[in-house]
């Protein structure tokens, strides 16, 4: 299957395009996006009996707080130590794939000489074609499923 997606399919396709002056080039596709934790180094403030007041990811924002604690809080006898701290970092996975790059030039090319299939859609999406008729019902070869029908559909 790699064959076939790596190099068969892009060969193929870069024949379709290239008399409209197509392109057909690797490109990275997002897929999924993933939130981790990841360990963060951090400092802490230990009071004057070793209790943790606080983390904080920068050394500065611990001496900021040391500098005016609460009342209870002996900030001679609190001291900053180095700690880890965890933070969700969200990552965003890509794929491999291959795409076909068209101008609008392309674009009017194709719907004008060929591939009628993007003639009709493009049609359908600009509103020159009216909405398909609507889907009948298949009647049923089987002569004792028409009985479980509906009678509108027998």
């Amino acid at each position: 299957m790699k064959h076939f997606y790596d190099r068969l399919l892009p060969k193929r396709l870069e024949k379709l395009l290239k008399p409209f002056g197509g392109t057909v080039e690797p490109f990275d596709l997002p897929t999924t996006k993933e939130t981790m934790d990841i360990d963060v180094p951090a400092f802490s403030v230990r009071d004057q009996h070793g209790n943790m007041r606080g983390i904080w990811e920068d050394r500065a924002d611990a001496e900021r707080y040391l500098a005016s604690p609460p009342e209870f809080i002996d900030p001679t006898r609190s001291t900053i130590v180095p700690a880890t701290t965890v933070r969700k970092q969200t990552v965003q996975h890509t794929e491999p794939a291959w795409i076909a790059r068209l101008s609008p030039e392309m674009k009017a090319s194709i719907l004008k000489k060929g591939f009628p299939l993007a003639a009709l859609l493009a049609a359908l999406q600009q509103g020159n074609v009216g909405a398909p008729p609507p889907v009948q019902p298949v009647p049923s070869h089987d002569p004792d499923r028409g009985a479980r029908q509906p009678p509108e559909l027998r």
